[in-house]
């Protein structure tokens, strides 16, 4: 019998953008994913990134422009953020499952998309990258 796969999409808000409240989020997803994996179903898991993109680009920012670098390329900072809340959410998943006497492999895939760079939805964007700030902090 063919396992059911399920697709679960989590809100890059939902994960925090430092590593430790990651980590423990990660935790704390990990148990209900194991649980369906037990059950037999197989779980394509896939999560925003908009904060932690945000918090990586002017992490790397803040570093290059007083040594007049260019600024750190929004796609770089993208796939950084993807490998590593991949990796602390594939380490807490492997751990629910072998806490379930489960062997199965936990797997991180780093995408990209081509985009249409004439999409009207750029001409006024409304998704943002980063932190909100204050109208006077920024």
């Amino acid at each position: 019998m063919k396992a059911k796969r399920i697709l679960i999409s989590l809100g890059g808000n939902a994960l925090g953008t430092d590593p430790a409240p990651l980590v423990e989020t990660a935790k704390v997803i990990a148990q209900p994913l194991a649980t369906l994996v037990a059950k037999g179903y197989e779980i394509v898991l896939c999560h925003g990134n908009g904060p932690q993109v945000g918090m990586i680009k002017t992490g790397l920012d803040g570093g290059r422009m007083p040594a007049g670098q260019e600024p750190f390329p929004l796609a770089d900072c993208v796939a950084m953020s993807q490998s590593y809340m991949g990796y602390h959410i594939q380490n807490q998943l492997e751990n629910a499952l072998r806490e379930l006497g489960r062997d199965v492999s936990v797997t991180t895939v780093v995408s990209r998309c081509l985009v249409d760079p004439e999409d009207p939805g750029f001409k006024h964007p409304t998704k943002p990258i980063g932190s909100f700030l204050s109208k006077e902090e920024g």
